[in-house]
């Protein structure tokens, strides 16, 4: 049993790395993620959550307006 739960891990790791992959593809082509990874701290894998979670600036009624979705 402990020998399958390993194997499943060994798989599930290299699928992340699959989708790490795709993910930093598409964010060289992607100047907001880009520039999101300017900000200290903020890798590519953070910036494209930001970029998914928040879509396109242009829906809210200011730029500062989506930093109110991430108070507690």
């Amino acid at each position: 049993m402990l020998e399958g739960c390993l194997r499943e891990a060994d798989f599930l790791t290299s699928e992340i790395a699959l989708v790490d992959k795709e993910i930093a593809r598409y964010a060289v082509e992607n100047a907001e993620i880009r520039r999101l990874m300017t900000i200290p701290g903020v890798d590519v894998t953070t910036a494209a959550t930001l970029m998914a979670t928040i879509g396109d600036i242009k829906r809210f009624p200011s730029p500062r307006h989506p930093r109110r979705l991430c108070r507690p």
